[in-house]
């Protein structure tokens, strides 16, 4: 008789840094002018600039290893990075304010 596993928990992770993948490339996510030219003494001004960003999250493929199935992972100290399904990237559109 064969079983298949219903989701993957991977624990315990240690990440090896000089292996980390991240796509620079440089861009403009949000402008503002902040003007002072009706007011003559000086006061304070606030702005908040809003963007949108798209965020991708991929663990890859191996051997033996089921496409698809639910995964949680969490680092050595017991911090839960995230659930996802194995072996599928996931695209996510982010809207985000820097203050």
């Amino acid at each position: 008789m064969e079983t298949e596993p219903v989701r993957y928990e991977l624990m315990g992770l240690q990440f090896d840094k000089w292996r980390k993948r991240v796509l620079k490339k440089p861009r403009v996510l949000a402008s503002n002018v902040l003007s002072n030219a009706a007011v003559p003494f000086p006061v304070h001004v606030e702005s908040a600039l809003v963007y949108e960003s798209e965020y991708r999250l991929y663990w890859g493929r191996d051997k033996a290893i089921l496409k698809g199935l639910p995964t949680s992972v969490r680092f050595a100290n017991g911090t839960m990075i995230g659930d996802f399904k194995w072996g599928i990237l996931e695209l996510e559109q982010r809207k985000d304010f820097y203050r």
